[in-house]
């Protein structure tokens, strides 16, 4: 008897799932999956209801929807842009990006994985294979508070239609841009994989003009920092291909240690790289790398010259405070400063270190100070004796609280010195990462945790170092995914899952910070101390719930996502205080 039920009850689930997708068509499913978790291949979701969709944003924020889709049979399916409305029924223009999440090779776990986001509002959804739609909205930063309405339609071609219901609501404040938000993010970029990957010629004007494509997108994820070569190879082919250098060492001849004078130097690709990355919006600092090979405790680079006799290249490999070393660095670095000066970067440039110890940091320290009065330093690394002799200091995640070799770092304090202090993520730890395994939360995570421990940012070493065979069989040289952020697609970046999701986390931080500085003028206006308790109250547990698990032991996964709402909702209330005085 049970089982007569049970297959009738089956049989009434399928008749039904077949007449909702009609007869002519297999049968289909879509769902908000929301932008904390990737759609695999193998996803699934039983929610055929729920279609309406409520986003907050605040305006200038650029904020995102995933629907995902499946079928049970091959089928084209096509997402079609949504248009707003406000109250009155007329129509406002905010610009939407539609892109589908293409799937790359993982080697951690052997999954094709969704994350690089190519512009399309069409796929051809192979049976019993899950994929989705990613929906990018710019909010103009002009654009009125209040209500909007909108409809997002995933078309099953000839099955069916899903329709979505969009409800955005814009509050009264507004982001800062990209380029003045408080928060700190140093990105390392690598020019030539633009060229390597393009297929064009190296600082060619087809590799200029992909170069500004690429400056326009790391501007607008709020990126700060130029990064640029002053020696060939600074990291001596880690990533599998030599970073060439942005300054040219010329010398008449076969150098000779005596006339280290005579060396000349031409800045013309580290200028326009710099230029061309400050047209775009990323202004606040050049970092130079390097005067010795990274990472680690590496203490050796090699001087890479042209022989203007001869007209060919020569090296001369040097050790940090050997003779050749020291008449090198003491020949460039004036010089660098003195063009720095002209150009009115001094103020922003600092000479990169990556990893070094203090055996390292003792003779670089010196020589820096004594030949390049003004230059300043910046170091990622673990601690050490020589922390707060540097001016950008970027601490590793697992060092963060106990650096080696040294007390804690205090941010605030280096702060009050006029000293920027990050910290930074790379083949480690495995978790938060920005890793093609990791969870999409921990991209957007990360932010808050610098928030949180009142670090300036956060430092990622990789943009674009792609891997070879990435769209085939990438060779990952570390953890999938730990090399790039961005894809080198038709004509410039193709954004990836993560990348988007570490710039939301950039947002999110700035909204609370926004409140944060909206209750002290609430404070000074006089509303009641105890609903601005509340408050505040509201706004440090939507930092323990963006952060726990990572920070305080707790046994819940973060969920930044969520604590974007809570600071939503206290911006909203204070919008409401605004209205009322």
């Amino acid at each position: 008897m049970k089982v007569n039920a049970i297959g009738g009850a089956c049989a009434l689930i399928f008749a039904a799932a077949l007449a909702f997708a009609g007869a002519s068509g297999p049968v289909v499913w879509s769902w908000d999956a929301g932008t904390d978790l990737r759609v695999y291949p193998g996803s699934f979701t039983r929610a055929l209801d729920g279609r309406r969709i409520e986003v907050t944003a605040l305006q200038g924020e650029t904020v995102h929807l995933q629907i995902g889709v499946r079928s049970a049979g091959d089928v084209l399916v096509v997402a079609e842009r949504p248009v707003f409305e406000d109250d009155a029924g007329r129509t406002q223009p905010i610009p939407c990006a539609v892109r589908v999440p293409r799937l790359i090779l993982v080697d951690e776990d052997g999954l094709f994985t969704p994350d690089a986001l190519v512009p399309s509002d069409s796929l051809r959804l192979e049976a019993n294979v899950s994929r989705s739609f990613w929906f990018t909205f710019a909010v103009p930063k002009q654009m009125e508070a209040g209500s909007y309405r909108g409809r997002i339609v995933i078309r099953f071609v000839d099955v069916r239609s899903d329709t979505y219901s969009v409800a955005l609501r814009i509050l009264p404040f507004a982001l800062p841009d990209p380029a003045e938000n408080a928060f700190h993010l140093n990105i390392w970029q690598d020019p030539a994989a633009i060229a390597r990957w393009h297929n064009v010629e190296l600082w060619s004007e087809a590799h200029w003009t992909l170069i500004e494509r690429y400056a326009e997108n790391l501007a607008a994820h709020g990126v700060k920092s130029a990064t640029t070569t002053i020696i060939e190879g600074p990291w001596d082919g880690q990533t599998g291909h030599r970073f060439p250098t942005m300054v040219v060492w010329n010398y008449p001849g076969e150098w000779r240690l005596e006339r280290s004078d005579r060396f000349q130097f031409d800045f013309g690709i580290f200028d326009r790289y710099v230029e061309t990355l400050e047209k775009a919006g990323v202004r606040e600092a050049i970092h130079a790398y390097s005067i010795v090979y990274g990472p680690g405790s590496r203490n050796d680079c090699q001087i890479t010259y042209v022989d203007t006799q001869r007209r060919t290249k020569r090296v001369r490999s040097t050790t940090v405070g050997d003779p050749w070393y020291i008449s090198a660095w003491r020949a460039f670095l004036p010089r660098f400063v003195e063009h720095l000066r002209q150009k009115g970067w001094l103020e922003k440039t600092y000479i990169g270190l990556d990893e070094k110890p203090d055996e390292v940091l003792q003779v670089i320290l010196p020589l820096v100070r004594q030949a390049a009065p003004g230059l300043k330093l910046a170091l990622a690394g673990y601690g050490g004796r020589f922390v707060d002799e540097v001016e950008d200091f970027s601490v590793s995640y697992a060092h963060m609280l106990e650096p080696q070799g040294g007390q804690p770092v205090d941010p605030g304090r280096r702060r009050t010195e006029g000293k920027r202090t990050t910290f930074y993520v790379a083949v480690g730890p495995i978790r938060p990462n920005t890793f093609l395994f990791s969870p999409l939360f921990e991209s957007r995570m990360l932010p808050w945790i610098a928030h949180t421990l009142d670090y300036d940012g956060i430092l990622r070493w990789a943009y674009n170092s792609w891997p070879d065979g990435m769209w085939e069989q990438p060779f990952y040289r570390w953890h999938s995914g730990d090399m790039f952020l961005v894809y080198p697609g038709e004509g410039g970046p193709w954004d990836s899952m993560r990348w988007e999701m570490l710039y939301q986390g950039v947002q999110d931080v700035s909204a609370l910070r926004l409140a944060w500085q909206l209750l002290a003028e609430a404070r000074s206006a006089g509303t009641p101390p105890e609903r601005l308790a509340l408050l505040e109250a509201k706004l440090d547990r939507a930092s323990q719930l963006a952060t726990r698990q990572y920070l305080d032991g707790s046994p819940w996964r973060p969920e930044p996502h969520a604590a974007r709402r809570m600071v939503n909702e206290v911006l909203s209330e204070l919008a409401e205080l605004c209205a009322g005085r």
